[in-house]
């Protein structure tokens, strides 16, 4: 009887060990995930970018000190990522800057076969949208230009009537303060007329307009974000390699317990049942 007493308490103690084992292993998966989640949580600014798109937006944000990265998605093009606490930053640097750059249309693609046969207006509306996204594409490669919207109207009415529209173009271009384009309106002017149909450079009009450089995110040394405290790139790295190896010594470690624990648990349980055998 004694003996039978004295195997239940044996028992009961280590279910209670058992126990205090799993709620001490809960605890330690949680500061682990605390650990893993201090490496940087980032999220996306962007998506569905083409590369020079993607590149343009890295380099903007790297230069003013926030440290992004470039994912390729496959198909789904590019995607630029920050930390969390910078996402508010990096949207105002790069709507600041001209980002996300428009996509202007090719003319092959808007007169690309549709198997239906379009009018004369329909054609001329459509060459002049199609004249319009070309020169707009060719003019927002010029540096420091962050947006260009062109319109052009192309000639129209009976020239033998005297009753003919001339053709004329508007150009809108948002630049940064530094950008040449404004040494290069003569030139605009010209390539518009040499590229539209019976347009004449008086005809064509060149609105420039600048935006003042960003006040609220000044160009620093480039920094990492890691738990909501800022380092520079140098000793971040050191900060993240220091919390890498206690992560990989507490996964070690917490192994090493394991085997140790349940080790004793079967040696124990194994003498126990030895003894009730016996």
């Amino acid at each position: 009887m004694y003996l039978y007493m004295e195997n239940v308490a044996d028992s009961n103690i280590r279910k209670l060990k058992v126990i205090e084992w799993l709620f001490f292993q809960k605890k330690t998966i949680v500061l682990l995930l605390a650990i893993i989640l201090l490496y940087g949580c980032k999220v996306e600014v962007y998506q569905g970018l083409n590369e020079m798109q993607a590149n343009a937006m890295l380099a903007t944000l790297l230069k003013h000190g926030i440290v992004a990265e470039k994912q390729n998605t496959g198909k789904a093009g590019y995607t630029i990522r920050v930390d969390k606490s910078r996402l508010a930053e990096s949207l105002e640097l790069l709507r600041e800057s001209g980002f996300p750059k428009e996509q202007y249309k090719s003319l092959g693609s808007i007169f690309s076969g549709e198997g239906m046969i379009a009018s004369a207006s329909e054609d001329q509306a459509r060459l002049s949208y199609a004249l319009s996204q070309e020169l707009a594409g060719t003019f927002s490669r010029i540096s420091g230009v962050l947006s260009a919207r062109v319109h052009v109207a192309l000639a129209s009415g009976d020239q033998e009537l005297e009753q003919r529209t001339p053709a004329s173009a508007a150009i809108f271009l948002l630049h940064t303060p530094s950008s040449p384009v404004v040494n290069l309106v003569p030139k605009i002017r010209e390539l518009t007329s040499m590229s539209v149909p019976e347009l004449s450079p008086d005809k064509v009009s060149v609105v420039l307009v600048p935006v003042r450089e960003s006040i609220t995110i000044p160009t620093v040394a480039s920094l990492s974000s890691i738990g909501g405290m800022f380092f520079s790139n140098g000793h971040a790295t050191y900060v993240l390699l220091i919390l890498a190896g206690i992560t990989v010594l507490m996964m070690v470690a917490l192994l090493y317990l394991n085997i140790i624990f349940w080790k004793h648990v079967w040696t124990a349980y194994s003498e126990s049942k030895s003894n009730t055998d016996n």
